[in-house]
């Protein structure tokens, strides 16, 4: 070709822009990558983009395509009004609490008039109040629809209003919440629910730059509000799996995805609220799911389809060829900016510099070096155990090695789960088999959540010197 493109320049392409992150930030701060990709396309044909995209989408998993093209979006709520009267546009609002039908209407409110809108909800005294409300907005197309008792928002999206997701070209979900216990405003849940409907529905400005957004961008296919990093929520955000990762790899295979789930990298999508393009989720708007694929209640507070569902997502609109990303108002984005440079500081403060690098200066990589930063916690102690005999465990003995290799005692393995007498020469034992001993240490080589369920445990049993591997 004229441009002079190939399949193994679209390949050396994409290895620069999903190089380690880590590597990014030793010499900026990400953006490079954004633009060069960006400069790259200007000078290709339609069919060479479409190449690329096709590329890096299947390659790259959804949050780590976030981080290399800083895919958070931040839309302005004044300005410039941008009317989308000619394309299908609805929003499916899903409201169960009583006492928070009129907050939530303050945001229907606000919708342009030209997006349909449905209101999933059950009961009589909340169909009464929510009639009066759309009485009250006489210039809105407004629906209401009546799901079972059972799957709670997510069935009146996927089983109520099945029959009507794929006549949209751009779709919203949203929906009230509180705490487990119910729980009135201003506590935990109602924040969340804040942060649900302020970064979805915030005013009709707001959601039009939103669609603006995806008619620039045909390779957008979601956008969802950002993940609640505050109270009991706080490592929710950061541990996004869960218990559910093996309910969403089911679900996964039963919708047929060719996506990249990978128990190691959290999902960045959570809360079930996004805008999308509706072809980006086909697979799961066209599943076919009924009532009696969800749990009937009180519903579980893990490990369920609608867990699964509220992480598959991205997943979903990766299989079929979209980006995901997050979006967020002004004033959201610059909370979120403060909220995460005091987290920073802090782990930093506490975990970074207490450790080993008090005093000096370094690069990020040399301090997210899994090597470096258990150093001096192998030099403390006179054996090592590794626990985890798994990819992360040989992972973690190569990196021991680099050190002292004669300080490698054993691999650890919970009681009942040994399966080899050694690895790569290292002797396998069970945990029940040692006791806690001050000149010794053990290092978790475990993915996120198996090493919480880990470190509880050393707990019970009196483990005091432990460090983890991730």
């Amino acid at each position: 070709m004229k441009s002079g493109w190939s399949m193994e320049s679209t390949v050396s392409i994409v290895d620069d822009i999903l190089q380690s992150h880590n590597m990014v930030l030793d010499h900026n701060p990400g953006i490079i990558q954004k633009r060069e990709l960006l400069r790259i396309m200007e000078t290709k044909t339609c069919h060479e983009r479409e190449i690329i995209w096709d590329e890096l989408i299947r390659r790259c998993e959804v949050g780590k395509l976030r981080t290399a093209l800083h895919l958070d979006y931040i839309f302005q709520t004044v300005g410039e009004r941008h009317v989308w009267d000619h394309r299908k546009i609805a929003v499916i609002a899903h409201i169960n609490y009583t006492d928070l039908i009129s907050r939530c209407f303050r945001y229907i409110a606000r919708i342009p008039a030209y997006i349909d809108i449905y209101i999933t909800t059950k009961g009589d005294k909340n169909i009464g109040l929510i009639q009066k409300k759309i009485a009250e907005l006489p210039e809105h197309h407004i629906t209401i629809v009546v799901p079972e008792d059972r799957g709670r928002e997510i069935s009146g999206l996927l089983v109520a209003c099945k029959d009507i997701l794929m006549k949209y070209e751009y779709l919203c979900f949203v929906h009230d919440k509180k705490s487990n216990k119910g729980e009135g405003y201003q506590t935990v849940g109602q924040s969340f629910c804040d942060i649900l409907w302020e970064n979805s529905l915030k005013n009709q400005i707001y959601i039009e730059n939103v669609i603006k957004t995806f008619e620039e961008e045909p390779r957008l296919g979601l956008l969802a509000p950002p993940a609640p990093y505050m109270s009991k929520l706080f490592m929710v955000g950061f541990l996004g799996w869960c218990d559910s990762y093996n309910q969403t790899e089911k679900l996964s295979e039963r919708l047929q995805l060719q996506c990249r789930l990978n128990r190691s990298e959290p999902p960045f999508v959570l809360g079930t609220t996004f805008w999308c393009r509706t072809k980006a989720l086909r697979p799961l708007f066209e599943a076919g799911l009924t009532y009696e694929d969800f749990e009937p209640e009180p519903m579980p507070t893990d490990n369920t389809i609608s867990h699964a569902i509220e992480r598959i997502l991205p997943y979903a609109a990766q299989s079929e060829g979209y980006y995901s990303g997050i979006m967020m108002t002004a004033e959201y984005a610059s909370l979120y900016a403060c909220n995460y440079r005091y987290m920073l500081d802090t782990i930093v403060d506490k975990v970074v510099l207490d450790n080993c690098f008090a005093g000096q200066s370094a690069l990020y990589s040399s301090i997210m070096d899994r090597g470096v930063r258990m150093k001096p916690f192998i030099d403390k102690f006179s054996r090592i155990y590794i626990y985890g005999a798994g990819m992360y465990g040989r992972q973690c003995l190569d990196a021991i090695k680099e050190y002292d290799l004669q300080k490698i005692c054993a691999f650890l393995v919970s009681d009942g789960r040994k399966t080899a007498c050694e690895i790569e020469g290292v002797p396998v034992m069970e945990l029940g088999q040692i006791c806690p001993q001050e000149d010794e240490g053990i290092i978790v080589a475990l993915n996120y959540l198996d090493m919480l369920d880990v470190f509880s445990e050393l707990r019970k049993r009196n483990f005091q010197n432990i460090e983890r591997y991730l």
